[in-house]
């Protein structure tokens, strides 16, 4: 039977796990939570040998409760679907009138198979693309053409790179002004608070990754997970420069090296989607250019209380939540 935990003994506990994902992490936590921590929840498997952990997010509207849960940590890594089975039977049973569930971990058949075992499938519509690609650091880094094009280009302009460990107000107002300036160019609405990003940055999991021209203007910057192991990307910015000197590239191959140096095994370039026109295919262009495995997660599943809930549930997240159908 799952245990509520109280957010510090949570924390604790999931200290000794082999896989804790960053969204599952205190510092991911409080950028979600920073305005009504009360709407998070913090469930165990077993309070005595844990060996499955998450916590979710409590939504509320037209009189009914969501939980929304990213991933969760495990004790091992092999999971096994019973134990994946059991752990999500006994959270239908926490009250709630629909579950969302979105991992982030590598796709494994043992996770799919316990998790539809305990009633979940796939939503109605998804919005989160599954697809990813993962760099093995412990070979030679290889890149594409107009990679190695855009790197030469960046020799010329005398870059410098830095990770920043401790972000300073002043790390996050740059990397706010360049991230608001980038989505409002590509006309998308994703607000981030600055006391929402100085609570992840004080996480020592998530750093800054900072490429600087030789007048220590920054031209890209980008925020990314560590674990000491593997680490992923999260959010970039970069200025009108960076499309010339090649600051973008620059900065995740100096990124690269320096995981190398620190002995990390992977890089998770974060969720790749190609689009159907050249035109809004630059990301995934450009992302895709880093040679690695390509590999899907976990992904989405729902459980809900009544059949047709499961409709009303795609209704709200794709005109009350305003989330983009991947």
């Amino acid at each position: 039977m799952v245990s509520l935990f109280d957010k510090h003994n949570f924390f604790t506990l999931i200290n000794d796990f082999e896989y804790v994902p960053y969204t599952q992490t205190e510092g991911w936590y409080k950028y979600n939570s920073f305005s009504k921590p009360e709407d998070v929840v913090f469930i165990v498997d077993n309070a005595e040998e844990p060996a499955i952990a998450c916590f979710g997010y409590v939504k509320k509207f037209f009189g009914l409760r969501l939980l929304m849960i990213e991933g969760e940590c495990l004790k091992k890594n092999n999971v096994s679907r019973e134990l994946v089975q059991s752990f999500f039977e006994d959270v239908t049973k926490l009250g709630y009138d629909f579950i969302e569930v979105n991992s982030i971990a590598i796709y494994n058949p043992e996770y799919e198979i316990g998790v539809r075992s305990a009633g979940y499938l796939k939503p109605v519509g998804t919005f989160s693309v599954h697809l990813s690609k993962v760099i093995d650091l412990k070979k030679e880094v290889e890149f594409s053409g107009n990679w190695r094009r855009n790197l030469k280009k960046s020799e010329k302009h005398h870059l410098q790179f830095e990770v920043i460990e401790n972000a300073s107000q002043k790390d996050v107002t740059i990397f706010l002004d360049l991230y608001t300036k980038l989505l409002s160019d590509k006309k998308i609405h994703h607000n981030i608070a600055p006391d929402q990003l100085k609570y992840l940055l004080a996480d020592p999991h998530f750093k800054l990754a900072v490429a600087k021209d030789d007048n220590g203007k920054t031209d890209a910057v980008f925020i990314f997970f560590t674990d000491k192991t593997n680490a992923v990307s999260l959010f970039t910015a970069k200025s009108e420069e960076a499309k010339d000197n090649g600051a973008m590239f620059f900065i995740y191959a100096k990124l690269l090296e320096h995981l190398q140096q620190t002995g990390h095994s992977y890089f998770d370039v974060g969720r790749l989607m190609p689009s159907m026109t050249k035109e809004l295919n630059g990301v995934f262009d450009f992302k895709d250019g880093m040679k690695g495995d390509y590999v899907v997660y976990n992904d989405e599943w729902s459980w809900y209380k009544k059949s047709r809930y499961r409709t009303i549930i795609y209704f709200v997240k794709k005109f009350l939540m305003k989330k983009r159908e991947a």
